[in-house]
């Protein structure tokens, strides 16, 4: 065995793997991540981010659904605090 070689079985691999694992998801993860922002809604008024409703289960979870809660937008692409807030007036 070559005293220089290094090794590039499991110990690179598990590695690699870890680094993965390790991503932080982040806002900007999921809005760069082409799988999640079709389900990704954005209120027109007050910006806030949330989700639709049925998005299935092949997007990545992992605080996906805490990041984004469930949002219903209007015709207007208001969220629901939106609408009140404008019916009010």
């Amino acid at each position: 065995m070559n005293p220089g070689f290094l090794p590039a079985g499991p110990v690179l691999n598990n590695v690699k793997r870890r680094k993965m694992r390790d991503v932080t998801r982040t806002l900007e993860w999921f809005l760069a991540d082409p799988r999640c922002t079709k389900w990704i809604l954005q209120c027109s008024a007050c910006l806030q981010y949330g989700r639709k409703e049925e998005t299935p289960a092949s997007i990545p979870k992992a605080r996906f659904e805490e990041m984004f809660p469930v949002m219903h937008l209007d015709e207007r692409g208001l969220c629901e605090v939106c609408q009140q807030v404008e019916d009010e007036k």
